[in-house]
């Protein structure tokens, strides 16, 4: 059977399974099958199949049934009104193909969802109704031309439609008998019938302190009678303090009369300009059909009343701060914000302590202490303005405060706070208690205002004594300079404090003084400052080596002191380094360039020793690399000191051994090769060799610069007194193999650089004799002679 006729067969026996399945009053389930086959007459008997698995949940998947509208809803008698039922499991997702029941009591089921391909989808059944929850998104409309109030349904859902013709309730239980928990399965839903239409009384303008009534229509929808005995609730929700009457509370419940008529009044309690929000909510009559039935609330809504009076408003402003002395002016102001008029108003302003009374505008003369200014009519949007001097005459706050009184007994009071300060001032010379001859001294003139008034402007005038330099200074006609210097600036605020720089140039030695006057607002100060004036002492000491080897570190120590009593300013050393040495680094953040090192140390207290450190590195032999440092700093000092180092070469003895033959035969010789080569840069001195013969072995001869003794197992050569840099040296050692095995042939030497001899060793491999032996190289030749320095050479043979 091909792939297409497997699938054929599948979805056909698939098909007659669901048949046989609507057969036997069953339920098609997504569970079970795919979604999008639901195929199969559904019938109404119950939710679960036939069957062993009849007590068993059938759905353990659909968990929570959700009913719209939540609760219920008030509607006209007449209309349709569309309920919806959601399916979901435990995660909130709706399922699809899940049956509903309906069950309604009071009111008809009109219409029920029967949505689907095949009859028994959904139907009717008197009072009760079942249907399915949708597979797929689509809009239920109610076939007129307004979209606004089609129904989107969502898969997972399904609806009803329930009506009534006559009020009361209805209540309509949906179940989906596919959810095992009894408690979630089953919800209700009541919908409240009326059959009226109403008229909520609109917003209302009023005059202040009268009364107002409000008044609610009610009537029947169909025929535009008079409804009675409905209630109506007022309530005060907001605005200026008011009472319903007659009760004079804030929540009145009114009953409509014959002519459906719901009526109520209100009254403020003062009267004030303002708006009352007062809600409206209407209550049906408890249905006659249920005793313990309650009133049903129909709807809600809201209006208001507004209520007309002049609305005046004071404002009273004048100046924050004053000086003592200054005049001061308020300017108070009336304006009628209100929609009538005001028929007077009158302003009391009581005269202020430590304020003395100057003048006003519109005049006005102090009674009892106070100033009164009465005005006539107040029309809407207009104002009336007092200006009112005064002088103050004591430091401190001063609280200015106006009264205000209208014909229709509005009351209002407004103050303002003004603080009468007196201002101060301050003056100091920041200076060094010492200085240097030519080393500019930074002075500060620290002026503050400790008072509580501001300084408009300061005349600062500075007198210094001879000796001390101004380069702006002005100079009298007769060419003799004056040494006064004078300025304006700017004044301070209330405890501000600012610095005025001034740098004066000593030149010669002793005490030098600078006097400063300050004034400014009626007030003076007189200051002076007192700087000793010394010449500048410094002094320069370095530490380091005499002799030094090329390769090797080189360190000095550069010692940098003030031996006065002054501090030392723009302290500078400089140390240039011999071409010989190579800088390395420098403590203190010293930098080098192009051979130099410089450190910037600024200044140096009096008394005080700085320690330089810098390293550097050998790089060619010489008697005296000259290196010179320089100490400079304010004033003109100047301060050099010149060392020398004598840098030497070093030896460096490299040696080589290696064997000429191997391996070698019991029985025959071999000949080992030493040679010292020097690679450094001066000479090597008292060179001794010595070797040492393995046991496997036996000394025969050896040759080499000088005498060689031959002791057992040990060979020493008398000493090479010298060895010049680039020169080498070899030493040849002959042994004789007595036995088979692996040795190793011992060479050390010693010299003046490293007294600890240093030792080199060399393998070789003794073997049998060949039983066969094959012509093989010649035999080595014998050892050469000595060179002319020493030593015989080997016997032949």
């Amino acid at each position: 059977m091909t792939a297409w006729g497997r699938r054929l067969f599948v979805l056909s026996f698939a098909a007659s399974i669901v048949g046989v399945a609507g057969c036997f009053a069953g339920s098609s389930n997504p569970s079970y099958f795919p979604h999008w086959v639901p195929f199969g007459q559904v019938l109404q008997p119950h939710a679960r199949p036939v069957g062993p698995s009849y007590y068993e949940n059938f759905d353990p998947k659909a968990v929570d049934v959700n009913v719209e509208p939540i609760g219920g809803s008030t509607s006209q008698v007449g209309s349709q009104v569309v309920i919806l039922a959601t399916v979901r499991d435990e995660k909130g997702v709706p399922r699809r193909n899940r049956i509903v029941e309906w069950a309604i009591t009071g009111g008809n089921i009109v219409q029920v969802d029967e949505s689907g391909i095949h009859h028994g989808r959904g139907g009717i059944v008197g009072h009760r109704a079942w249907s399915f929850t949708n597979y797929h998104e689509h809009r239920l409309q109610r076939g007129n031309a307004n979209q606004a109030d089609d129904v989107m349904l969502r898969p997972g859902q399904s609806w009803c439609v329930v009506s009534s013709p006559v009020e009361g309730d209805t209540h309509i239980q949906v179940v989906v008998p596919g959810i095992h928990n009894w408690d979630k399965r089953m919800k209700t839903v009541i919908i409240r019938w009326v059959d009226a239409v109403w008229e909520f009384p609109g917003r209302a303008v009023k005059k202040f302190g009268t009364e107002h009534e409000f008044v609610t229509k009610v009537a029947k929808f169909t025929s535009r009678e008079p409804l009675a005995q409905y209630r109506v609730r007022y309530k005060i929700v907001g605005g200026p303090p008011a009472v319903l009457l007659p009760s004079q509370a804030q929540e009145e419940i009114a009953v409509t009369d014959l002519n459906g008529l719901g009526k109520v009044r209100i009254r403020q309690l003062a009267p004030t300009s303002g708006t009352n929000r007062i809600s409206v909510e209407l209550i049906r009559p408890p249905d006659p059909s249920t005793p313990t039935g309650s009133g049903v609330s129909i709807v809600k809504g809201e209006t208001e009343i507004e209520w007309l009076a002049p609305n005046v408003t004071v404002n009273h402003q004048g100046p924050a701060i004053a000086a003592v002395g200054a005049n001061v002016t308020y300017t108070t102001t009336a304006k009628n914000d209100g929609r009538i008029d005001s028929q007077w108003v009158e302003f009391t302003l009581p005269v202020p302590d430590g304020l003395e009374f100057v003048s006003s505008n519109p005049p006005a003369e102090p009674q009892q202490g106070r100033l009164v200014f009465p005005f006539p009519t107040l029309g809407v949007g207009q104002q009336h303005v007092v200006q009112t001097t005064f002088r103050t005459r004591n430091a401190g706050p001063i609280k200015s405060v106006v009264l205000m009184r209208t014909a229709e007994g509005q009351n209002d009071q407004r103050e303002f706070n003004t603080l009468v300060t007196m201002p101060g001032l301050k003056a100091e010379i920041i200076a060094p208690k010492t200085g240097l001859i030519n080393v500019p001294i930074n002075y500060a003139i620290r002026l503050s205002n400790p008072g509580t008034g501001d300084l408009d402007e300061i005349q600062i005038v500075a007198e210094y004594d001879v000796g001390l330099e101004f380069p702006q200074a002005f100079n009298l006609p007769d060419g003799k300079k004056r040494n006064i210097l004078e300025k304006k600036i700017a004044g301070l605020k209330a405890g501000e404090t600012r610095d005025e720089p001034l740098v004066l140039t000593p030149s010669r030695e002793g005490p030098l003084g600078l006097r400063v006057t300050a004034s400014g607002a009626g007030l003076k100060q007189q200051v002076v400052a007192i700087v000793n004036v010394q010449k500048p002492k410094v002094s320069l000491r370095i530490e380091g080596p005499n002799r030094r080897y090329v390769g090797r570190p080189v360190e000095w120590k550069v010692f940098v002191k003030n031996d006065g009593e002054s501090d030392q300013t723009g302290v500078v050393v400089r140390d240039r380094l011999p071409s010989e040495v190579r800088f390395v680094v420098a403590t203190r953040n010293g930098t080098h360039a192009a051979g130099e090192v410089t450190w910037n140390l600024g200044s140096i207290r009096a008394g005080e020793e700085v320690v330089l450190e810098l390293t550097g590195e050998c790089l060619k032999a010489t008697l005296a690399a000259e290196k010179t440092t320089l100490a400079s700093a304010d004033g003109g000092v100047r301060v050099e000191q010149t060392t020398r180092l004598q840098i030497d070469g070093i030896a460096a003895l490299k040696m080589e051994l290696k064997d000429r033959n191997d391996p070698v035969e019991i029985g025959k010789t071999v000949i080992y090769e030493m040679t010292l080569t020097n690679t450094g840069s001066a000479p090597a001195n008292k060179i001794d060799v010595k070797a040492t013969v393995p046991d496997l072995m036996k000394a025969i001869r050896a040759s080499g610069p000088t005498k060689e003794a031959i002791a057992g197992k040990f060979i020493n050569f008398g000493r090479v007194e010298n060895l010049q840099p680039g020169q080498k040296i070899t030493f040849l050692f002959e042994c004789q193999a007595l036995k088979e095995g692996d040795v190793r042939f011992r060479v050390e030497f010693s010299s003046e650089l490293n007294p600890t001899p240093i030792f080199e060793e060399e393998p070789t491999h003794i073997v049998a004799p060949f039983s066969n032996p094959l012509p093989g190289p010649a035999p080595p030749p014998p050892l050469p002679a000595p060179p002319p320095s020493g030593g015989a050479p080997l016997p032949k043979g």
